[in-house]
């Protein structure tokens, strides 16, 4: 990865904080994520999930890679923070990023690793000041001479000089008509070095990753009604058995089978689903009046089933544009509707847990106590 990133001495290069956004901050991503699937392999009840405390990942970046990203660092820890939190919750478990600076220009581009239990906490994120760079010897030819800097009269050469009878020297004799007058040299130009360029602010490439909560208004503001922690999307099989569920983390959340590729990343990423495309859907938060539902945009290959209506697949691979997508690669849906992909599953049922919908259509009605004492009939 170090090899990717130029640095800021290249020529013709980019800016520095353009390329660690687009390409050093996806890589980072992963390889926090790799970190927390190794950390969570051991054997843990999953009682005792939620009693394990918030752990601190440190992401150890270059110095010149934490000069370029110091403007952003406070948004760049929260983006990647959030990005662990969604991922850390297929385990109930929390994690925050922490980001610091390596001392030495020679460590590699980024470094991630888990503060352990014996650790003090990471400082907040500073980048070491640069050591002044020697002003280059100016070379005239010769060896460099110091100029002496005479130092002021005494007391005692100030008091004869004012008792001293002062001579006013005598007048230069004028130069003979035929005598050779030789000019002074004219003393060598003083060459001073270029003044430093003024650093500029980092430029806004339009394909460089985009910070959560920087271009974007809140949620809150854009979205209301919406709430992160309200809604979840589970997964069943054609039987009907649940095999795994996900939390809805934003007003805008797509879904589809985990891949490397992180161009076609989804944020909700279904296992053991080989026909599901890397991108299927977008579920986009649309209620309609009280009644909360999303609009659900089919954007892989396989149909989605709806009750009776076919969503037909928009197979779009490159960047995502809902606007583009026709009537017929979407559909509105309420919580608790299923939504098959393919003809063959899996089957996906948004869950609003502010209403109870987890509970299922199928559970048994509660019993009703009948009294020993009372009349029997028949």
């Amino acid at each position: 990865m170090s090899e990717l990133i130029s640095t800021p001495e290249s020529t013709g290069a980019e800016p520095l904080l353009d390329t660690l956004l687009r390409e050093a901050v996806p890589e980072v991503k992963l390889a926090l994520g790799d970190l927390i699937d190794r950390e969570n392999q051991r054997a843990i009840p999953d009682r005792y999930h939620k009693l394990l405390p918030e752990q601190t990942l440190v992401v150890t970046l270059r110095p010149d890679a934490g000069e370029a990203v110091q403007p952003i660092a406070g948004e760049l820890e929260r983006e990647l923070t959030d990005s662990c939190m969604r991922h850390g919750s297929l385990y109930d478990r929390a994690y925050r990023v922490k980001l610091r600076v390596a001392p030495s220009p020679a460590a590699p581009l980024f470094r991630v690793a888990m503060r352990r239990g014996e650790e003090a906490e990471p400082e907040p994120f500073q980048v070491p000041r640069r050591q002044p760079e020697p002003a280059p010897a100016l070379s005239s030819g010769g060896p460099l001479v110091t100029a002496q800097v005479p130092s002021g009269p005494s007391a005692a050469s100030i008091a004869a000089a004012e008792n001293a009878t002062v001579i006013a020297p005598a007048p230069a004799e004028p130069a003979a008509d035929n005598a050779t007058v030789i000019a002074p040299e004219p003393a060598a130009p003083v060459v001073s070095a270029p003044p430093a360029p003024a650093p500029s602010a980092p430029s806004i490439d339009p394909d460089a990753t985009r910070l959560d909560g920087v271009p974007l208004p809140p949620v809150e503001a854009s979205e209301p009604g919406f709430d992160a922690g309200r809604f979840v999307l589970a997964v069943e099989d054609e039987e009907g058995e649940e095999r795994e569920r996900f939390p809805v983390p934003g007003p805008t959340t797509t879904v589809g089978r985990q891949t490397e590729n992180p161009e076609l990343r989804s944020d909700v990423a279904i296992t053991d689903a080989p026909h599901v495309s890397r991108r299927q859907l977008a579920l986009v938060w649309a209620p309609r009046g009280d009644m909360p539902g999303f609009t659900v945009y089919n954007v892989g290959l396989n149909p989605l089933h709806v009750g009776e209506r076919e969503v037909v697949g928009a197979n779009r691979k490159g960047e995502l544009n809902l606007d583009e997508l026709g009537e017929d690669s979407r559909e509105w849906v309420a919580p608790g509707s299923e939504m098959t992909i393919g003809e063959h599953g899996p089957v996906l049922r948004i869950v609003d847990t502010r209403e109870g919908q987890d509970a299922g259509a199928g559970d048994a009605a509660p019993e009703v106590e009948i009294d020993p004492d009372a009349t029997r009939f028949g």
